[in-house]
């Protein structure tokens, strides 16, 4: 077994958290994640500093590198280097966290909005236009969010009674099909009379409703 200390690098013990704490707690989508912005944005700075020679203003520079950015990858960030250290504290490695008073710096807000009705036919109108058409109409139609309509397969569908059934999702950067969180994931949706022509012209070739030119799941970067 390793053992740690204050002279320990943040990389190793970066290292040790996620094995830890992380792996056997959260998806490895998660995990992906908080790696990728770990990696990004602290290790560049961070990686062979001590663990005891590690400021605020430190970490302050290197959060700061993220301004710009999506105030949900901002927190994300803000979340995960402030757990880092205080399961650092916790493990007596450390008295006390550099940061507990790191701030935020400023990001973008979501300008998302509903469709004007205008808008909304326009946007029916161009579906069949467009090679993930179908994919991008039964979210508009059904309301589903990217990965629960990439999700989904024929077995969810209910075409004699207009109406499909939500019961996982596609975990965020894998392609590893998983069940919602909670039970407000799990749901069944009418599918308004426009869309049926939709899914009743699905080819059959694969267990998936919308698939790629190889019959696979459509993958997340095809239709960002």
């Amino acid at each position: 077994m390793l053992t740690f200390n204050s002279n320990t690098p943040f990389s190793s013990w970066f290292r040790e958290y996620i094995e830890v704490y992380k792996k056997p707690t959260v998806q490895p989508g998660s995990i992906k994640d908080i790696e990728s912005i770990i990696s990004l944005y602290f290790m560049p700075y961070l990686e062979n500093m001590k663990l005891q020679d590690i400021r605020l203003i430190n970490l302050q520079q290197c959060i700061n590198e993220m301004a710009g950015k999506s105030n949900a990858y901002i927190n994300r960030a803000y979340i995960y280097i402030k757990e880092i250290f205080q399961k650092a504290v916790e493990n007596d490695l450390l008295v006390k966290s550099p940061a507990l008073n790191l701030t935020k710096p400023k990001g973008k807000s979501s300008n998302r909005r509903a469709l004007t009705e205008d808008e909304r036919k326009m946007f029916i109108a161009e579906l069949p236009t467009h090679q993930y058409g179908a994919l991008f109409g039964i979210m508009l139609a059904c309301g589903l969010r990217p990965a629960e309509a990439r999700a989904l397969t024929l077995f969810d569908l209910d075409l004699k009674n207009k109406q499909i059934c939500v019961s996982h999702a596609i975990e965020r950067h894998s392609l590893n099909v998983k069940e919602p969180k909670t039970k407000a994931g799990f749901r069944t949706i009418p599918i308004p009379d426009w869309y049926i022509p939709y899914l009743e012209n699905i080819k059959k070739t694969s267990q998936f409703v919308f698939t790629n030119r190889l019959n696979n799941m459509v993958g997340r970067k095809t239709i960002d």
